[in-house]
């Protein structure tokens, strides 16, 4: 079985990463958002955090404690970085 995962996507989370990357070094980029491929489909997401499906069997039990958090649903693939800073 490939791995899966729940993908979730905060503005929040974005902008407090924004923040942190201006206290680190410019050794390299720093990665704010990742795209995932969707599950049994060729749309991509935007997503902040990513939690393993085989160690979370609902999505609502992920560790992920933004109010805005929004659910994307099951990714099967990493893509490519989103944003960078």
């Amino acid at each position: 079985m490939e791995e899966q995962w729940h993908a979730f996507y905060s503005k929040e989370a974005e902008e407090n990463s924004i923040k942190d990357a201006a206290f680190c070094t410019k050794i390299r980029p720093r990665v704010i958002t990742n795209m995932y491929k969707l599950k049994k489909s060729d749309e991509l997401v935007e997503s902040t955090a990513v939690f393993s499906v085989e160690n979370n069997a609902d999505f609502k039990d992920c560790p992920y404690y933004f109010k805005d958090k929004i659910y994307l649903g099951i990714v099967d693939k990493w893509m490519k970085v989103g944003k960078c800073i």
